[in-house]
């Protein structure tokens, strides 16, 4: 920008934000009364500045200054950083105590360490000392105060220690002072006391030093050195009436060429200069010297109503420039002068001097080196400021230049008609950066209602609260209770227009100007105000264009090009002219109009001239001649319609960064990403964006309406009319579409923050996380003030201000081997245009559709992406389309979403949408694809498109909408492109939902269509797992399966072992499966397996029932089978564990079936024909016998490692005796253990029927009878249970004795033998035989095995019946008669064969009678003598058969007699 800088105010910020922790100290002071303090001070403001401000590399203290404002006897102080935020930086100092305030606050840096904060009251002076804050920095307990954020200086000030320590305050008498002080001046040098000046308006000066080490003030007055002066000074009677115009008017406090120096202005307009260490007057000077000729009159003291003296910061130790306000009774005026020490002469130099606005009372005014800054208002009182700023260098100087203000709200409230009333006075009174002040609000609310509840502070609860409050009123001024529809709605507007003009009155008077303040390194201008400070920003090129426009001022000093500004002040004027023309109503409408989601801007601007010119421009002569003699005069139109186009339009002459040039370091490159980055500049860069914004619609707007005027006037401007109509087409395109692109930047920097739950932003975070976009930043940051912040200001608070100080890097202003900051002047405008660069909706970024996205403002982004498409050059549509369609699917309007998708994917060319392919990690499914197909050879490539549907799907897959998903998956499907690797995953999504829908079959097509085979297989198990949970087995049964029949078996199975059977069953459904596909071989085998599984793992009386259960199921199935394939496998390795009960498994050799299978397999099977089951059957039925019985034994029966013995055992235990037999003779385990057991239950229940003759049994000793089959046994006579008893066990030795060699009879004679069996007579006459056993087992004994039966008897000492036995065995042998009962064949004959007795038996027994003759005397006589008998009867057949055989007699087959003896 060449020439002047043009300045604007803008970005208010309000001391009363919410977001401000006041801390209060209450200053004390020498109480004096009200009328000791005199005149109160009225409010007044001002600021300070670091002095390395300036400096980048200076994190701390660049661009951060403390801002103060006195009123109400509060001094309150606001440290503020453009750079970061700031903790604790609020300050307010309560002075009721300690009296007014003397006019200006002096604060001064002391080195690195220290800060001092110095004023003056009526009775006190006060020296507050804060640290410095590069000494924060340094300590580490400083810094742990901000809680993670900086903190301020100012939160380290208190009063003890720090106000009220002796070294720091200074309290005098009016004896000593007389008061009151009417101005002062303070000077902190480093190394010595803190001096400070006061003028009391007596014409005295005294000076008060605070030292540092704890001493006393030092006090002492500047004097006239004359002796008359003295003497007369001492004489308090004369000192107060003389000497009047000399009387100090204003003071302020130097270090000058090493000494503390006090400059006075006093009421004869002299300037006194005095030494404080010299204590006398160093110098004198007229300043009427240096006002200007054509002004100068002889002035009296009574003729000055006010003097003002204020050095501008940043003077040396032999130079100081400064500034004095003259006001008279005929003008105001400001001089800036310099004091320079030449040749140690003190010389006082005129520099500029200003004449101030008529009419108008100075507030403040700011001298610098090079600029002055004022502010005015008017003196009759009306609310109207006034904000000039001048430079001037050397001899010469500028006239003053007027600073645009921020515009106060509107007096009037336009209610369209499509807003009720009330939203329309909410929208403008909160409306976001232009509507009122809280503060505002809060006193229109109490003067509208009285006190507000407590805690009544953000923006919410004054909406709320004015709501309530507005319609208290109405119902207080209706004068009925029953009022017309127009009558309610007049009592309305008037209660809310008289809410609205409370809110107006206090605005403007909260927003009265105190104070201006300016840091002249950086060049930031700071106005204050009661409730707010604003800064002044330099305006760019077009900004400075459009002001020297409106102040009709010549542009030769913008444009360089003679020609050019001419035509461009010609063409601008007849802007003006038009504009003037139409009315304001008019042109407003034009821009309402224009927020139709439709409308045209040129088709607008033609309407609006069609209507102009039909009605009030038609007849206006004048003004049509005098446009048409402008225009005519502009030599070349083309040239000033492209100045402007370029001008406007931000796209054009961005420049970039050479390769030549040397990149920033990492210093300058971690001093610029802070660069004004805090929430003040965050505040002005928002609203100079919205202001440029505003300002260039208009200009645009204009000159689109005067370019429609020209056209439609058919005003021929050219020589060649077909030139003429191709430029004006390109013109009015070009201005049309600024137009929309300015009222889209406008609208969208506008708009208030949504607020959204934490809820949404978590949403945001995981949908942009399933898209995997790069570089996309999600912002949860959250503005104090949320509810009144604009988009705009939370958009630079977060990724765009990160990005905007990228960009500003890039520009290559910060050079690497300088540290200095560039001016304020520069920086700010060059911000501004890249940040209008950055949001220029046309630009070729999406950067702000991401922002609102992440941010959850999706109705701002509709209606921001509904505008772009009536902007014809707005590119990369179908990016925007994208993200439309992501908001879409965040606020639930799915359908709307699909159709933005679908249009999206027409071209995917653009780069976000490159950046989202990308992104997808599709290598690494090619990678997948090509090892699960095994084609490493040839790299699959991916489809873009079939990449960009899948990114589509996971969007609809977060808010769960699989109808959508669906769609999305079926568009990408009509792609057929089945060696894209992205197929696979589309298939498999298109299956995922048709099965979570319930269609099967849809699903089905599904999977078989998937090309990959590890996403068919996975698909194939979820189908079986889904259909196997929703009870859906004949869905699941009648799919063909074609080609995967052996896929699903193998889910089947595995997902069969895989699961818990106490809470699923596969097994059922792979029962189901085989048997309607006619393979019942393996539907026994999975039924067989499922019961071995249920017997392992679910160990439960129901699990074992269920285990009988798929045992019959697996025999019946078996059955179905032909007989060479009736067999099931199973691993060996069960019988090791003891499954399935047996004890010792046959061999495998055994069977041929079983050794082919165990050839076939790697793992030892066992082969299981119908045999096996019907065996596993048959154990497993018997424990439920048992169960049925004895429920107590559950845990032992259904454990899986229980024996077939056990089981027996068992069983015989429970009385099962009929089952014992048969599982023993299943699986072939010896009898013995149920025969004894039956042997012992027939004893005990013998005993238990003679107890209960006596009335002592119980019936449970004789049930287990009813558990066996006795139906079969006849009785020949009426029997006991007893007799039952032994006649069952005589039934099963008859049954099952003759195929065990006899020896069952042996087990239960042992048994009974043992057990001690009651002696039973056997025959009627006293010499009956008394023997151990029953009848029926002994003569079953002597038919099958006398011998043994008479071991029995000798080895249990039943001698008696052993003798009976062997006797009766001897007749048998003897006797033709007896021989069948003992089972003898043939007699003892010579004509038969030999017999055998067992003679060595007979030997034991007669050597056991001889021994117990005592016992039994007569039996071993009569067993002796039966032996002797038996012997001669041997004797006689022997010598009959050794006769001759002629005698007819036959010998023994043998040829020698047999053998007697026994083994």
């Amino acid at each position: 920008m060449d020439g002047l800088a043009y300045f604007r105010e803008t970005a208010a910020a309000y001391f009363s934000n919410i977001s401000f922790n006041w801390k209060e100290i209450r200053v004390r002071g020498l109480r004096s009364s009200s009328a000791e303090f005199g005149r109160q001070c009225g409010p007044c403001a001002g600021g300070f500045h670091y002095r390395d401000s300036a400096l980048l590399s200076s994190t701390t203290c660049r661009n951060r200054v403390i801002l103060w404002r006195y009123y109400d006897l509060r001094l309150e102080l606001l440290e503020v950083s453009l750079d970061t935020s700031l903790a604790y930086n609020a300050l307010r100092l309560d002075m009721s105590d300690a009296g007014p305030l003397v006019p200006e606050v002096c604060i001064q840096e002391l080195g690195q360490n220290h800060v001092a904060v110095m004023f003056a009251t009526a009775t006190t002076v006060h020296r507050l000392v804060l640290p410095h804050p590069e000494a924060v920095l340094k300590d580490p307990a400083m810094l742990s105060v901000g809680e993670g954020v900086q903190p301020s200086i100012l939160a380290f000030a208190s009063w003890e220690g720090g106000v009220a320590e002796p070294s720091m305050v200074a309290i005098f008498p009016s004896t000593v002072l007389p008061i009151p002080v009417t101005s002062c001046g303070a000077w902190a040098p480093e190394a010595r006391p803190t001096t400070f000046a006061l003028a009391s308006p007596q014409g005295a000066i005294y000076v008060v030093q605070l030292p540092w080490n704890n001493a006393p003030p030092i006090r002492f007055e500047l004097r006239e050195t004359s002796f008359a002066k003295k003497i007369w000074s001492y004489v308090p009677s004369i000192r107060s009436t003389g000497f009047v115009e000399e009387c100090p008017v204003s003071v302020t406090v130097h270090s000058f060429a090493g000494e503390t120096v006090v400059m006075v202005l006093c009421r004869d307009l002299k300037l006194r200069l005095w030494s404080c260490q010299q204590k006398e007057c160093l110098m004198v000077h007229n300043i009427m010297e240096h006002v200007s000729m054509a002004t100068e009159e002889k002035l009296s003291d009574k003729e000055v109503n006010c003097l003002v003296l204020k050095k501008a910061p940043g003077g040396i130790a032999t130079s100081l420039r400064f500034g004095i306000h003259l006001l008279t009774t005929s003008r105001s005026q400001i001089l800036m002068l310099q004091l320079l020490l030449v040749q140690n002469k003190l010389i006082l130099n005129h520099l500029a001097e200003f004449s101030g606005p008529a009419n108008y009372t100075l507030v403040d005014f700011q001298p610098t080196n090079c600029e002055v800054w004022s502010v005015w208002t008017e003196s009759t009182g009306a609310a109207d400021n006034l904000v000039l700023h001048a430079v001037y260098e050397g001899d010469h100087s500028c006239s003053w230049q007027r600073v645009p203000l921020l515009p106060d709200p509107s007096p009037d409230v336009l209610v369209p008609p499509y807003k009720e009333l009330m939203e329309a006075y909410l929208d403008e009174i909160f409306k976001p950066g232009e509507g009122f002040t809280a503060l505002a609000i809060f006193k229109a609310l109490e003067l509208m209602g009285g006190p507000l509840p407590k805690g009544t502070q953000s923006w919410d609860d004054l909406k709320r609260e004015a709501i309530l409050r507005i319609q208290e009123e109405v119902v207080r001024s209706a004068t009925s209770n029953e009022l017309r529809s127009d009558e309610y709605r007049n009592l309305q507007l008037t209660c809310w227009d008289k809410f609205y003009s409370h809110c107006l009155q206090y605005h403007k008077e909260i927003t009265r100007p105190l104070g201006v303040f300016q840091d002249p390194f950086t060049g930031t201008v700071c106005l204050i105000k009661k409730d707010c400070f604003s800064f002044a920003v330099a305006e760019d090129s077009i900004g400075s264009l459009i002001a020297v426009w409106k102040d009709m001022a010549p542009l030769s000093e913008l444009v360089q090009d003679e020609d050019l500004a001419n035509d461009l002040s010609l063409f601008l004027e007849c802007v003006r002219l038009l504009g003037q023309e139409l009315d304001a109503s008019t042109l407003d409408s034009f821009l309402e109009d224009l927020n139709q989601p439709t409308a045209e801007a040129g088709v607008l601007a033609k309407e609006l001239t069609e209507a102009a010119t039909s009605g009030k421009i038609q007849s206006s002569d004048v003004f049509l001649l005098t446009l048409k003699d402008k225009l005519h005069h502009v030599s070349d139109l083309e040239a000033v319609l492209e100045y402007l186009s370029k001008a406007l339009d931000v796209t054009c002459n961005e420049r970039e960064a050479t390769s030549d040039e040397a990149p920033p370091g990492p210093g300058v490159q971690l001093a610029v990403s802070q660069l004004l980055g805090g929430l003040s500049a965050t505040l002005i860069l928002t609203s100079c964006l919205v202001e440029t914004s505003h300002s260039r619609l208009l200009l645009c707007r204009d000159i689109l309406i005067l370019l429609s005027f020209i056209v439609h006037q058919k005003m021929v401007l050219c020589a060649n009319l077909q030139e003429y109509v191709s430029s004006r087409k390109a013109n009015v395109s070009t201005f049309t579409d600024l137009v929309h692109n300015y009222h889209t930047l406008h609208w969208m920097l506008t708009r208030g923050v949504i607020q959204a739950p934490n809820s949404a932003f978590e949403f945001s975070l995981k949908q942009l996380a399933s898209l995997e976009i790069s570089g996309v930043p999600i912002s949860y940051h959250r503005l104090s003030a949320s509810s009144s912040s604009m988009l705009g200001e939370l958009y630079l608070m977060t990724e765009g201000g990160t990005e905007l100080r990228t960009s500003l890097l890039k520009q290559r202003l910060f050079s690497p081997d300088t540290s200095l900051h560039p001016s304020w002047l520069r920086t700010l405008p060059l911000m501004l245009s890249l940040a209008l660069r950055q949001l220029w909706p046309s630009s070729s970024s999406v950067k702000m559709c991401e922002f609102m996205l992440s941010n959850c403002q999706y109705l701002h982004m509709q209606e921001y992406c509904t505008r772009l498409e009536h902007t014809h050059a707005a590119s990369h549509p179908t990016s925007r389309m994208f993200l439309l369609g992501q908001c879409l699917v965040s606020t639930g309007e799915l359908s709307k979403a699909f159709s933005c998708f679908i249009r999206a994917s027409v071209c995917l060319t653009e780069p976000f949408l490159q950046s989202i392919i990308g992104g997808t990690g599709g290598a690494g499914e090619e990678e997948e694809a090509m090892r699960m197909g095994g084609a490493a050879e040839e790299e699959a490539r991916d489809d873009p498109l079939m990449l960009y549907y899948v990114k589509v799907m996971k969007l609809f897959e977060q808010v769960s909408a699989p109808d959508m998903v669906i769609k999305v998956a079926m568009e990408a499907a009509k792609l057929g492109d089945r060696d894209c690797p992205s197929t696979a995953v589309v298939w498999s999504t298109l299956f995922k939902y048709h099965l979570e829908l319930g269609q099967y079959s849809a699903a089905y097509e599904a999977m078989v269509n998937n090309p990959d085979p590890s996403r068919r297989k996975d698909c194939l198990q979820r189908f079986v797992v889904v259909l196997t949970e929703q009870k859906a087995l004949k869905e699941l049964c009648q799919f063909p399966y074609a080609g995967l029949e052996d896929e699903v078996e193998r889910v089947m199975e595995n997902r069969a072992r895989s699961v818990d059977l106490a809470k699923h069953n596969y097994y059922d459904l792979l029962y189901c499966f085989y048997t309607s596909r006619g393979n019942y071989r393996k539907a026994a085998s999975v039924m067989y397996e499922h019961g071995v599984r249920l017997g392992r793992e679910v160990p439960r009386p129901t699990s074992l029932q269920k285990q009988a259960n798929c045992l019959v199921i697996a025999m019946a199935a078996l059955s179905l089978t032909d007989k060479r394939y009736a067999w099931i496998v199973r691993p060996a390795k069960l019988d090791q564990q003891g499954q399935g009960g047996r004890d010792q498994p046959e061999s495998s050799e055994t069977h041929p079936k079983r050794r082919r299978e165990e050839k076939r397999s790697k793992q030892p099977v066992e082969v299981l024909t119908l045999a096996d089951l019907e065996k596993e059957y048959l154990l497993v039925k018997a424990k439920l016998n048992i169960l049925q019985r004895e429920p107590s034994m559950s845990t032992q029966l259904c454990s899986p490692f229980v024996s077939a013995g056990e089981v027996v055992s068992l069983l015989v235990q429970a009385g099962f005796f009929d089952m014992a037999i048969q599982v023993s003779q299943g699986f072939k385990l010896p009898l013995t253990h149920v025969f004894e057991a039956l042997t012992a239950r027939c004893v005990y229940l013998s005993h238990s029927i003679a107890t209960f003759r006596k009335g002592n049994s119980d019936a449970t000793t004789w049930d287990w009878l009813g558990l066996n089959n006795t139906s079969d046994i006849t009785y020949a006579r009426e029997t006991t249970l007893a007799d039952q008893a032994w006649a069952l066990l005589k039934k099963y030795l008859e049954i099952h004795d003759p195929h065990h060699n006899y020896q069952l009879q042996k087990c239960v004679a042992k048994k009974l033998l043992l057990l001690g069996h009651p002696l039973v007579a056997q025959g009627d006459s006293d010499n009956a035989l008394i023997t151990a056993l029953p009848q029926w087992l002994v003569d079953n004994y002597k038919r099958t095995n006398p011998a043994e039966l008479l071991r029995l008897f000798i080895t249990f000492d039943l001698l008696e019946p052993a003798t009976a036995v062997a006797m009766e065995y001897i007749d048998a042998v003897l006797v033709d008669g007896r021989a069948a009962f003992f089972g003898v064949k043939h007699t003892l004959h010579a004509i038969n064969p030999p017999v055998w007795l067992p003679h060595n038996t007979f030997d034991v027994l007669l050597q056991a009678l001889q021994d117990s003759q005592s016992r039994s005397p007569t039996l071993y006589g009569a067993f002796e003598s039966k032996l002797k008998d038996y012997f001669e009867k041997v004797e006689t057949v022997s010598e009959t058969m050794r006769m001759p055989s002629s005698h007819g007699l036959v010998r023994s087959e043998s040829g020698h007699e047999p053998a007697m003896d026994y083994i």
